[in-house]
């Protein structure tokens, strides 16, 4: 009975090992492949940190009374896609413990604060935000509630007038609003458009 004991406690703990053995393989390798991403993209990582002006790249300063976040958001991406810098906001992946990770983070959430509004920048900075969190915030402050807001800004599109605005005024907004709809989940047809304009 004892040696039984002595051998699953044995067992027990080469399993232990393994999993170790393993675990440290696997961080290892992990250290190795941002190792590698790091030193690849260091020329380009180094051209954004040089970026002084987001707004030269993103031209659209994020706010809730013009509704732009699908410009913005497009528009961002793309400069985030130049400089290899997507990850930061589209994955949750946190690499705080290395210092050029947490750089190249830092210049991100610098972007962010600078395209959008004064309201959007306090409600997003009292999250204390990594690029991840405050891309999600911004997500959840325009998409959030998504029924409600889709249903309101349908009855709003369906009821629009020109007004005493400009026909390329009116018709710019009534643009931006299938776009919104459509990432609300409430897709407006072309044909639906048209018979809102005449």
């Amino acid at each position: 009975m004892a040696e039984t004991e002595a051998e699953r406690t044995a067992c027990e703990q080469r399993e232990r090992d393994a999993e170790d053995a393993r675990r440290r393989q696997a961080e290892a390798a992990r250290t190795a492949a941002l190792d590698a991403y790091e030193a690849k993209h260091a020329d380009v990582h180094a051209a954004a940190i040089a970026v002084l002006n987001i707004k030269v790249l993103v031209p659209v300063v994020l706010d809730r009374v013009a509704n732009n976040y699908t410009r913005w958001r497009a528009l961002f991406l793309v400069v985030l896609g130049k400089y290899a810098l997507t990850d930061h906001v589209l994955n949750d992946v946190v690499n705080a413990n290395r210092a050029a990770w947490v750089q190249m983070d830092c210049t991100v959430l610098t972007w962010i604060y600078g395209t959008i509004n004064a309201d959007l920048q306090q409600s997003t900075m009292l999250k204390n935000p990594n690029a991840r969190v405050a891309w999600l915030h911004l997500e959840d402050e325009f998409l959030g509630q998504r029924e409600s807001r889709a249903l309101l800004l349908s009855a709003e599109f369906r009821t629009v007038k020109q007004g005493s605005t400009s026909i390329t005024d009116f018709c710019r907004r009534l643009e931006t609003m299938p776009a919104t709809l459509r990432d609300f989940g409430d897709p407006v047809g072309d044909r639906t458009l048209v018979l809102t304009l005449l």
